[in-house]
């Protein structure tokens, strides 16, 4: 189930209910996509509870799951709640744009890479390529990776270049792009410039709301960035090869939405 109350999202599963923003856009997403594909291959990179691994199944008992995530504990209660579904594949590493060990922190129970407060853990990181073969078609990537998001996609860039990956769903946070505000600003433009294009289409997710924001264009991507930087936003981005025009999707026009982001 899906619900908005004063500016907060909502989702419910099996009767506990999450509350972090920009889900129910990414849920609406997600079943939207998976209803209707034969069999999807997903990817869940940054699983942390595990929410949308579950939304998957839910949505399409066809579908098999790719589950990352770094955080010893939270890989533990990943590996109880899904001990009965063998469609579900649980690692317990991030995925990166090389193979090594990085130090994340802990903080509200969850591992940042980039943030460094909280108790150190020591996490093996690993590229894609050794999970999954570079020719393998896969449908729907999630990342939720607090900060290590720029290393995923360079892991993803043999799938992408190839046209292989159908939909991302990826967090948009700038404040983690680099260690000054020039640098967070440069890395969010080539971020955008280098890989948004290569899809079809590309929107992003209202955090306080049941909607989405799109279609972004090229020309977009500048006013984007200047937005989130002026009203000190985080969003999530659809980056997709499938049209979510003329569905069961709320959809707010990015030049409605810009003048009154939220």
């Amino acid at each position: 189930m899906i619900r908005t109350e004063n500016n907060y999202s909502y989702i419910e599963i099996d009767g506990k209910e999450y509350d972090e923003h920009g889900n129910a856009g990414n849920a609406m997403v997600t079943r939207s996509l998976v209803q209707e594909m034969d069999s999807p291959l997903c990817l869940d990179i940054g699983a942390d509870q595990g929410w949308w691994t579950r939304w998957v199944r839910i949505h399409s008992q066809t579908s098999s799951v790719y589950v990352f995530e770094p955080n010893p504990a939270s890989y533990s209660e990943l590996k109880d709640a899904f001990s009965d579904d063998t469609a579900i594949h649980i690692h317990n590493m991030a995925i990166s744009s090389k193979d090594s060990t990085l130090d994340f922190h802990i903080i509200h129970g969850q591992s940042h890479s980039r943030n460094e407060e909280g108790p150190t853990i020591k996490v093996p990181c690993t590229r894609l390529s050794n999970i999954l073969s570079t020719s393998q078609k896969i449908d729907i990537v999630k990342i939720d990776v607090e900060g290590h998001e720029l290393h995923v996609f360079e892991s993803l860039a043999p799938w992408i270049e190839k046209d292989l990956i159908r939909t991302i769903i990826t967090e948009f946070t700038m404040k983690w792009y680099g260690t000054t505000f020039q640098e967070q600003i440069d890395s969010a433009k080539e971020f955008m410039y280098s890989i948004a294009p290569m899809f079809q289409e590309v929107y992003c997710i209202s955090r306080c709301s049941d909607y989405i924001v799109g279609p972004i264009h090229t020309d977009d991507y500048n006013l984007l960035i200047n937005m989130l930087i002026a009203h000190k936003l985080q969003t999530d981005l659809i980056l997709t090869n499938i049209s979510l025009q003329n569905r069961d999707i709320p959809i707010r026009p990015f030049s409605e939405y810009i003048s009154k982001p939220e």
